[in-house]
């Protein structure tokens, strides 16, 4: 994923900006930085969240 690319557009947040990722004022996520999308839920049990992240890539080193 490169930085600037939208992941998600959505109406209300079913999805919440992680690290390396940003929330538009429409709700939509994007990426703030190169690298590999990663899904995952957190928060305590009776609020669990989904969020979205951008993990950086090692560059290959030549």
């Amino acid at each position: 994923m490169k930085a600037g690319n939208i992941l998600v557009r959505q109406v209300g947040s079913k999805f919440w900006a992680g690290e390396g990722a940003g929330q538009g004022r429409d709700f939509t996520i994007f990426a703030k930085r190169d690298g590999v999308v990663r899904f995952y839920k957190a928060g305590p049990k009776a609020q669990r969240r989904s969020f979205i992240a951008i993990d950086p890539v090692a560059e290959a080193a030549e």
